[in-house]
Parts: structure tokens; sequence; C-alpha cells
């Protein structure tokens, strides 16, 4: 297999983004499915860049887990890694883009795919096969997926 130049760990998940600009998501009355998630947009912006990336988290087993893999794969990443969770669903984010530039966010999924990623299932070899490892933000939202993230982080020092 080759090797990624950078793989991004974490949470991948579906931004419902209000169609036109309005005062906040309370007042947005139409919304665009996009693949989202702060480090599947890092793989997606590298990939595009043509720097070879893969992204390696969980989403469910369920039509937007399989919309953002397929999302991911159109953009050049690399979605071997990518876990189907049958047991929780794909976290949803809705955002509208407000008039002013900014933006207003709010999630939707109690106990989303993204927050059930396991040590166990981040192999050795995904992280000595990456040059740069990229851990998502909402990795450390939670003690499970805090502890998979410091165990990237440790074996990621270790190798350096």
């Amino acid at each position: 297999m080759k090797k990624n130049n950078i793989l991004s760990i974490g949470e991948a998940f579906i931004d419902l983004v209000s169609s036109e600009p309005t005062s906040d998501l309370s007042t947005a009355k139409y919304f665009t499915k996009l693949a989202g998630g702060a480090p599947a947009n890092v793989a997606v912006g590298i990939a595009r860049l043509g720097v070879r990336s893969a992204f390696l988290g969980k989403v469910g087993d369920d039509s937007f887990g399989r919309f953002v893999i397929r999302e991911l794969r159109k953009n050049g990443v690399n979605t071997g890694r990518m876990i189907l969770d049958p047991q929780h669903k794909t976290r949803l984010a809705f955002v509208a883009v407000m008039k002013n530039g900014n933006r207003d966010f709010e999630f939707w999924e109690k106990d989303p795919a993204d927050e059930h990623l396991k040590k166990r299932e981040i192999p050795r070899s995904a992280i000595e096969g990456s040059s740069i490892i990229n851990i998502g933000p909402f990795m450390l939202l939670n003690p499970e997926t805090r502890r998979s993230a410091f165990a990237v982080a440790a074996l990621v020092k270790k190798n350096r």
C-alpha cells in the first residue's frame, strides 16, 4: 500500500447548510446536504491539492454515512480505513450562513458514530504509513475518543 502523505482521523458528518443567507438557524428555510467535519474537510482539501490523503473515522451505517464516504472518495481521499457503525447514526450539523458572514451551528445526533472510534480501531500501520497525522477536535469531546486521540499522538511521538 502506498504511503499517505496526510492521514486525518476523527469526525466526518453531514453539514446541512442554509441555501440562502439568513439571520440565524430558526429562519433558514432550505438546506443543502454536504459532507463535513474538520478532519474530513482537511483530507479533501489536501487531496484537491494533489497530495495523497486518507481519512480514518467512523460514520453510521446509514444513508448519510454512505454519502460521506462517497463524497470523500469522489474528491480523491482514501477511505479504506473508514468504519460503518451499525449501532450509531452519522452526526448531522445544521449550519445557517448568516447575512453578516458568520455561521450558526446546531448539531443533531445524540451519541453519534464518530464518538465511538476506539483505540483498537486505529491500526498502528495507518499511523506509521503516513507522513503527517491530523487529529480532529471532536475526538476530545468524550473519554473514549479522547483516549484514542492521545494514543495516536503518543504513537506519532514515539515513531518520529
